[in-house]
């Protein structure tokens, strides 16, 4: 599973020194569905951090180009290698690259690469990536649950289904959470899968810069040294058991440390859609928000943060989810996407009856709403505004305009004489050639200089 580590940083440094521009002209691009998050994308492009809040920071950062890029592929745990990747425009419009080559050989201990190891992208400009076709940690988490999750979804032998449903859980989670969680992508490589008899598929995910997963933070002690809040945590709990990831590892989550303040971040989505995705019991999501003070680490269960992320679940359009899954998954996966839409909104129900039951949530919501519809309001009564001063303008300037236009049409209905008599067609050279052709011509005489003639 994809771990973000200062470590893997130093030796990607390492490993990436003394190069230079890759060329990929001769990357080819393959039709393919799964898009890009951009679903505010621009979401991209772009979605906020809930379905009724548009960030404005994140549409500046759509407009960004992706350049070249660094992918970390992983087996299972281990780091193996990294290798380059570049993001062209066509991802943008919902299609991939086709990389090359996809493995050295059939040797389990080689390397594994999506792209020509020689290919190397400027270390100054590149973004890193990191990349995954593993979901041993799906089927670990699910294996009494095979047989059913086989005949309800798909067999676990479909990887390139299980890779576009992690991707899919990824782009939610981003959904749910905002703008820190990392970006998803999917790729697809030239190597044919033994298992599968198709082109193997990857899932990518953006590097969160600054990112320590939860493990690494607890040796080192740094957020009680830091004394800063830890913001996100609670949240990120909550939406992991909505969207049925059962894979909280502390090396699947962490902390980003900004100036005033900690933000959780959840990486790794390859487990969610799991078995208990499907269990929309009341008592089962109860019994899971009940127990969250426990299971969040360090006692930093928030209860506001709770109730905020519980409002922003069950507020989400099911529009938006509709979105994701159609731009993450195959069209072959009709019945899939199906279900798992249909699970979505019967889980947001479940949810919207389990907030409504506990104390004190009935009137934060209220209040939550109030604000929200005050802000939008706000909003339109500025825009109202700014179109009222344009308004105003642009009636001050039709009228001067209206009344050229009338000059100009009656200029073109009765032109003046002087314009169009007379050798030329100026008025005023018209009525100067009449004035002369009047007057007697009187000339000055002038003396004329003699000249001295020289004799020789």
């Amino acid at each position: 599973m994809p771990k973000q580590t200062t470590q893997q940083s130093r030796t990607e440094e390492t490993q990436i020194s003394n190069v230079e521009e890759p060329n990929h002209s001769n990357l080819s691009n393959v039709e393919y569905e799964g898009g890009s998050m951009d679903i505010d994308e621009n979401v991209d492009d772009d979605v906020s951090m809930s379905s009724d809040d548009e960030s404005e920071e994140e549409s500046e950062e759509e407009k960004e180009k992706e350049k070249d890029t660094l992918l970390n592929t992983y087996l299972g745990k281990s780091n193996k290698a990294f290798v380059p990747y570049s993001l062209n425009d066509d991802i943008e419009d919902g299609n991939t690259n086709s990389f090359i080559p996809d493995s050295f050989n059939s040797d389990t201990n080689s390397l594994e690469a999506v792209i020509n190891i020689f290919d190397r992208p400027n270390p100054e400009t590149a973004q890193k990536w990191y990349c995954s076709t593993s979901i041993k940690a799906l089927k670990s988490h699910n294996q009494y649950q095979a047989q059913e999750m086989r005949e309800t979804i798909a067999p676990f032998t479909d990887k390139q289904f299980w890779v576009e449903s992690a991707v899919a859980g990824g782009r939610c989670y981003r959904l749910l959470l905002g703008k820190f969680q990392p970006k998803m992508q999917l790729c697809e490589g030239e190597a044919y899968s033994q298992v599968t008899n198709r082109q193997r598929i990857y899932r990518l995910s953006k590097e969160v810069s600054n990112y320590l997963d939860w493990s690494s933070l607890a040796y080192q002690d740094r957020i009680t040294a830091s004394q800063k809040p830890v913001v996100g945590l609670t949240a990120v709990f909550l939406v992991a058991h909505f969207l049925g990831d059962l894979d909280m590892d502390p090396v699947n989550y962490g902390l980003v440390e900004f100036d005033e303040f900690w933000q959780a971040v959840k990486i790794d989505p390859e487990c969610c859609f799991s078995h208990s995705f499907y269990n929309n019991a009341n008592s089962n999501i109860l019994s899971y928000i009940v127990g969250l003070p426990n299971k969040v680490p360090h006692g930093l269960f928030n209860k506001e943060e709770l109730f905020e992320t519980l409002s922003i679940i069950i507020t989400t359009q099911p529009e938006a989810y509709k979105k994701i899954i159609d731009k993450s998954m195959s069209p072959g996966y009709k019945s899939q996407k199906k279900t798992y839409l249909e699970g979505l909104n019967m889980r947001t129900q479940a949810f919207t009856r389990v907030a409504f039951s506990r104390e004190g949530f009935a009137e934060y919501f209220s209040q939550r709403q109030e604000a929200i519809r005050a802000e939008q309001l706000a909003r339109e009564e500025e825009q109202q505004q700014r179109y009222e001063g344009f308004k105003q303008g642009f009636e001050n300037n039709w009228t001067q305009q209206t009344n050229n236009q009338q000059l100009i049409e009656q200029f073109c209905e009765s032109p003046s004489p002087n314009f169009s008599s007379g050798r030329n067609s100026f008025a005023f050279f018209n009525e100067q050639s009449a004035k002369q052709a009047t007057e007697p011509c009187a000339i000055a005489e002038e003396t004329i200089p003699t000249v001295t003639m020289y004799e020789y």
